[in-house]
């Protein structure tokens, strides 16, 4: 007997380890988790705008861009004589000058570029051949979701100031630069005799139509920068003349970032003018905050309750938040994720940050 308890009692042990972890188990299985909703159908008698079109023209497909304001006008005509609200046009003067378009005679300059911002470098890639980049800003790379990889694989180097090679010749290289950009890296250029342009903070869109501008004088692609400055204005009517198709809705949308907390952009940001543009985050932009955005707690979302929330962020890491699951939002069916690269790039690619925003709000029932 004492020898079958002696070769018992480990076998019992093991037993109840692993009962213990079948339970634990089962009970994180349990456990409820944030539904992400599938798309609703698209709620328009309008055709919903092609997003791949749209990724295309603002990496530098003039033509496209040109064709796409001249149809979404054509569009705008229509919605006007149907009696909606709001819908808002290019001035004529504006198109008119667009159809004379002439930036296919504009050769820019033997100069090479480097640009330090995330900024610089998207509007430089669709104003100029990539060829004349000297090296990008490092992680740029890992964003081909928001620009054009090819263009990208073309510039060999990622920038560092220490390098010659990818800040280029001072007698032939300008650089752009932000008031952000770290001063070892400006007294590096200086010491180097590169000339820089700041482009200034950008936090509305006439901030980004004036840095598009800004560059366009400086590589001498003033024509294309005319038309990709247009063509934000032309886009975000469009987007907002859809919109406008939409009955007016009365529901409270939540627009969240993630990452190991919450927070949500202010309107001191191009997402939070944004959001506001699109009538988002309506009862946050009410409160005070700080420089960085509106800090938010677990509790502040369940507070809000919206019946509809959009996060920036990974949705894997807010799966376990039981919290969460119990917002009328998720009761609804109405819980989005965005990607957050996206709504943060303050170059023309920033439109496709209001475009998934749009998607969604077409969407909703």
């Amino acid at each position: 007997m004492k020898n079958f308890l002696i070769y018992f009692t480990p076998l019992l042990f093991i037993f109840a380890w692993w009962i213990c972890a079948f339970t634990e188990y089962s009970d994180t299985a349990s456990r409820q988790v944030l539904p992400v909703t599938q798309k609703a159908p698209f709620h328009s008698e309008v055709t919903p705008i092609d997003r791949d079109k749209l990724f295309r023209a603002l990496n530098g497909d003039f033509d496209l861009m040109t064709r796409l304001i001249v149809e979404w006008d054509l569009e705008a005509q229509i919605l006007e004589e149907k009696g909606y609200p709001g819908i808002r046009r290019l001035e004529r003067e504006k198109i008119l000058a667009l159809l004379r378009d002439d930036s296919r005679n504009e050769k820019g300059t033997s100069e090479s570029f480097f640009p330090q911002t995330y900024l610089s470098a998207g509007i430089l890639l669709a104003l100029i051949d990539e060829t004349k980049i000297t090296s990008l800003p490092r992680g740029i790379r890992n964003q081909n979701h928001i620009y054009a990889s090819q263009k990208l694989q073309n510039i060999t180097y990622n920038a560092d100031p220490r390098s010659l090679e990818t800040i280029g010749n001072g007698d032939h290289t300008l650089a752009f630069i932000s008031p952000y950009s770290q001063p070892c890296t400006i007294q590096v250029m200086e010491q180097r005799g590169i000339p820089m342009v700041d482009l200034g903070s950008v936090t509305t869109e006439a901030d980004l139509k004036q840095a598009i501008v800004t560059v366009g004088q400086n590589v001498h692609t003033e024509s294309k920068a005319f038309i990709l400055s247009s063509f934000i204005d032309a886009t975000l009517f469009a987007l907002d003349n859809h919109l406008a198709t939409r009955k007016n809705r009365d529901s409270e949308i939540l627009y969240v970032n993630h990452h190991t907390t919450f927070s949500a952009p202010n309107q001191k940001t191009l997402t939070g003018n944004f959001l506001k543009r699109l009538k988002i985050n309506e009862t946050l932009f009410e409160k005070q905050n700080d420089d960085w955005g509106i800090p938010l707690e677990i509790e502040d979302i369940v507070a809000l309750d919206p019946d509809c929330i959009i996060f920036s962020g990974d949705s894997n890491s807010l799966q376990p938040l039981n919290s969460l699951s119990e917002l009328q939002a998720a009761k609804n069916g109405q819980v989005y994720f965005v990607d957050q690269a996206t709504q943060e790039t303050q170059s023309q690619h920033c439109l496709l940050g209001y475009y998934d925003l749009y998607d969604i709000l077409m969407r909703l029932p």
